[in-house]
């Protein structure tokens, strides 16, 4: 079987996990991402746009950190192995997927997740063969999907995708 792209639809969602962009270091950390269908684009777009008239023209502001941050919100599903320092006990524990926890990842690992997630590039690889998606093929990107094939799953350090 040759090398296929499967497209991720409004209602599917996959695993990712990040690698460093330093130290090409793969967290231990997976995301359950989902593609933020137009619908809800428009809907969060429009929660966050105020008009005014300025010489009498109409002039839209959308506030770009509530829009990504709802955007955020609603693209992660889920997480496992993220974690935090407990502030009474000082133990490390996983953190609850909440809006607080989602807002307080580092700023790449955002910027990837809404990349992805409402750029529409949450496809997911599948077949025999593993293929390079990013742009220019030269698979020098921090970042890397991870998803089932037909015999099993992907290696993440197999698939990337380009930096923002």
């Amino acid at each position: 079987m040759g090398r296929l792209i499967q497209i991720a639809h409004d209602d599917e969602t996959r695993e990712w996990q990040a690698t460093d962009p330093d130290t090409r270091e793969t967290y231990e950390s997976y995301y359950t991402l989902r593609v933020i269908p137009q619908s809800v684009q428009r809907e969060i777009r429009r929660k966050h746009t105020t008009a005014s008239f300025v010489k009498g023209v109409r002039v839209e502001s959308l506030d770009g950190g509530k829009f990504t941050d709802d955007c955020l919100d609603y693209a992660i599903v889920s997480w496992r192995g993220v974690t935090g320092r407990n502030r009474s006990t000082g133990a490390i524990t996983d953190l609850p997927c909440t809006r607080e926890y989602k807002l307080a990842q580092p700023e790449w690992i955002k910027a990837e997740i809404i990349r992805m997630c409402l750029g529409r590039e949450l496809g997911q690889m599948v077949g025999t063969d593993v293929i390079d998606i990013s742009s220019n093929g030269d698979g020098d990107s921090p970042l890397a999907l991870t998803g089932p094939t037909e015999k099993g799953a992907i290696p993440a350090e197999s698939l990337t995708a380009p930096r923002s």
